[in-house]
């Protein structure tokens, strides 16, 4: 199947496009309102101000921070409706065979000819709840409109349930039947990994001084507005950092494989065994085993000591070049 017109000019492809289109645009609202209203409630931790005032102050700044980070992630969904929808407006539908590969968290289409070989596996911009939903084990086909090589948008056929896929990770039977490519390269992301072999020294220590910038100036919000109420700006800068590290290291990185500083300088996080993404429960483990290690650290300088991993190396994920990772999935795909 093959038309001249654009994507976007199916009435039911036009119809998908406005479902949902209102939500991440109100998630970019409350991300934006949350900053003057952070304001307002540390004001009202102000001495003189009521006393209801004050109870209410450090529980609004740690709500405002939250929905800050809602914010974050609301303009990335914008980000990608804007995109999905520029596809839509300059390619038409395409239909090819295809095949369907998911390890239950995330889910990749592999686009085939009419002869059944493979031109490109994209990755499938999906929740853990929507696997499945546009393509199956079952499918047989699927229409696709964009560059297969790069990022698309893949449909049902009839246009009506869309999805953004892109070219950024490849199948883990792909990764698997690769692995002999480079045996004795274990693990991912070392120093000296010649899959990876873009320099980014300087550019994780960029990445690192933005992030940490991101939650101590949350924190520091509170206190300089906080105007004189250590306990109570001291409890609430503590909530902030500790809900915007982990609203950009944990909510932001499972969704995006990256960090906001880690994305300006275009990395993104991978697991040291395998080389895929880490999914929300690994970097939740990662998130408090760092708080425990920032704990433990002082301790030890001062002859102390306590129980920790046995392998502290899968605590520390490494970030590597989302271009590398691009040219290392297509040697995959090739295989």
């Amino acid at each position: 199947m093959e038309t001249s017109s654009t994507a976007a000019s199916w009435p039911t492809t036009r119809a998908a496009l406005r479902k949902g289109a209102l939500l991440p645009w109100m998630a970019l609202a409350v991300g934006i309102v949350s900053i003057p209203a952070l304001v307002i409630f540390i004001s009202m931790g102000d001495p003189g101000n009521s006393p209801w005032g004050h109870r209410l102050s450090a529980p609004g700044c740690i709500v405002s921070v939250i929905l800050f980070c809602t914010g974050i992630i609301g303009g990335c969904m914008v980000w990608i409706r804007r995109r999905t929808r520029r596809i839509l407006l300059r390619h038409p539908w395409l239909e090819y065979r295809v095949g369907h590969v998911t390890n239950g968290r995330y889910e990749w289409v592999e686009l085939k000819d009419a002869n059944g070989a493979r031109i490109s596996q994209l990755i499938v911009s999906s929740w853990v709840h929507q696997i499945g939903k546009v393509i199956d084990n079952s499918s047989s086909v699927v229409w696709f409109a964009g560059d297969p090589r790069k990022c698309g948008v893949i449909s049902t056929p009839g246009g009506a349930n869309l999805r953004y896929a892109y070219h950024r990770g490849d199948a883990p039977a792909g990764r698997k039947r690769a692995e002999n490519i480079e045996t004795s390269l274990s693990r991912h992301g070392g120093k000296d990994d010649r899959r990876y072999p873009s320099p980014r020294t300087l550019r994780r220590v960029c990445a690192f001084v933005i992030d940490w910038s991101l939650h101590f100036g949350a924190a520091a919000a509170v206190v300089i507005f906080g105007k004189g109420v250590i306990p109570l700006a001291g409890a609430a800068a503590l909530g902030a950092w500790l809900t915007t590290s982990f609203a950009n290291r944990v909510i932001l990185q499972a969704a995006f494989h990256t960090t906001v500083g880690k994305a300006l300088f275009g990395l993104c996080v991978i697991q040291p065994g395998d080389g895929s993404f880490p999914a929300y429960g690994r970097l939740t483990k990662v998130w408090f085993m760092t708080l425990y290690f920032s704990v433990m650290l002082p301790l030890a300088l001062f002859g102390g000591d306590g129980p920790g991993p046995d392998n502290l190396s899968d605590y520390f994920l490494p970030a590597v070049r989302r271009r590398d990772l691009v040219d290392l999935n297509t040697v995959y795909a090739e295989v």
